[in-house]
């Protein structure tokens, strides 16, 4: 994994470099099980600008993601516990996508676990990052690049 390295160095403060973008032309796919989570997710990335789109669990994501057109999502979020299909399995599965769009979409962990081992578990199975929930806009735009 290309991000291996940079996390085991910074296992505590994972960063992906991300070009900066405008808010309101960002279209996350933000994927959560609980209908509470989702909705403190949703209403924190709307009242920053962001456009978002909703799945409940790592199937439903994986099958959006590869049915929409190259570049149409500009990142998700994705929990790692659910039902159906959990993150780190969506996301090995979009990592082994025959479209180059999906393989390098960045995908960024959203967890109640925040120790070492969990990022490094989340990044080692594909995730470009990894926040911790609730998602604050600070630590996104941290996880993201801008500052």
């Amino acid at each position: 994994m290309k991000y291996q390295d940079e996390c085991e160095k910074k296992a505590n403060s994972v960063i992906v470099k991300y070009d900066k973008m405008d808010n309101s032309t960002c279209r996350i796919l933000v994927v959560e099980d609980s209908p509470l989570n989702m909705e403190i997710t949703i209403d924190t990335l709307q009242r920053a600008g962001y456009e978002t789109e909703e799945a409940v669990n790592g199937k439903q994501a994986v099958e959006m993601v590869e049915q929409s057109g190259d570049g149409y999502y500009d990142f998700v979020l994705m929990d790692i516990q659910m039902p159906v299909m959990d993150g780190l399995t969506a996301v090995k599965q979009m990592r082994n996508s025959q479209r180059e769009y999906v393989k390098n979409l960045m995908v960024i962990a959203m967890s109640a676990y925040a120790q070492e081992e969990d990022i490094l578990k989340s990044i080692h199975c594909g995730m470009s990052g990894h926040l911790l929930k609730p998602v604050r806009i600070e630590s996104l735009e941290k996880e993201l690049g801008n500052r």
